[in-house]
C-alpha cells in the first residue's frame, strides 16, 4: 500500500528490492587473499548472527577451511552492537597471541576502532596482528587499512534506481556491482619481512 520499497541492505523478500552484493563470494575472496598473503590463523569478527550477510560470512568460512585442509577451529566472534566490542577482542586477543595472526573486521569503523586502541597500548599494527576491514570507507583510507570495496555507493544508487523506474515506468540500467580488495599498510605479506 506505500508503493515500491527498497534497500540496500540483504533482504530476501519478494515484495521488497534488495541491492546487495553476495557476502560468500566477497569473504571467500577475502579469506583466499590473505592465505595467499601468507596468514593462516584468522580470527572473524563478523556482525550479529541471525544476519544474513554474516550467515553468508559463516558459510565462507566453512567451506574455505574445508577447501585448504585448515584443521584449527576459526575463532568467530560476533558483534552485537554493544560498546565493549574493541576491549573484548583485544582482551581475547590479548590471551590468545600465538593463535592469532590476523584479525578480519566486518565493518571499518571496527577494524579501525581496534587499530587505534590497540596502538594507545603500546602494539603495532600489523607487526603484532594484521587487520583487514569492509567496506573501503574514508576511515580505511586515512588509516591506511587494507579492505574490501564491494560498491556500496552503487548499491544504494541501485535501490534509488528501482524505485525511480517504478514510479516513473522507465527502464534506467542498474550499476554493476564490483567488489574489489583494496590492499593497504595492515596486511603485508608473511612470506617477505615488514620493513
Amino acid at each position: 500500500i506505500y508503493g515500491p520499497i527498497a534497500t540496500r541492505h540483504r533482504l530476501d523478500s519478494p515484495r521488497i528490492y534488495s541491492a546487495y552484493f553476495d557476502h560468500y563470494e566477497g569473504y571467500k575472496m577475502t579469506l583466499s587473499y590473505l592465505y595467499n598473503q601468507g596468514y593462516r590463523k584468522i580470527g572473524h569478527i563478523l556482525g550479529r548472527k541471525e544476519n544474513l550477510n554474516t550467515q553468508a560470512r559463516i558459510r565462507a568460512i566453512q567451506d574455505f577451511y574445508a577447501e585448504k585442509g585448515l584443521k584449527e577451529e576459526p575463532w568467530i566472534f560476533h558483534d552485537t552492537y554493544h560498546s565493549n566490542i574493541t576491549n573484548e577482542v583485544i582482551e581475547y586477543w590479548e590471551k590468545n597471541k600465538s593463535k592469532l595472526d590476523v584479525l578480519s573486521f566486518y565493518y571499518d569503523n571496527k577494524a579501525a576502532d581496534f587499530k587505534s586502541e590497540m596502538e594507545n597500548r603500546g602494539y603495532q599494527i600489523p607487526e603484532d596482528v594484521a587487520i583487514i576491514g569492509f567496506d573501503n570507507s574514508h576511515l580505511s583510507q586515512l588509516m591506511h587499512i587494507t579492505s574490501v570495496d564491494y560498491s556500496i555507493i552503487s548499491q544504494a544508487e541501485n535501490s534509488f534506481l528501482y524505485i525511480y523506474n517504478q514510479l516513473n515506468e522507465t527502464m534506467l540500467p542498474e550499476k554493476k556491482i564490483q567488489v574489489k580488495l583494496v590492499e593497504r599498510m595492515t596486511t603485508p605479506s608473511m612470506n617477505r619481512p615488514l620493513p
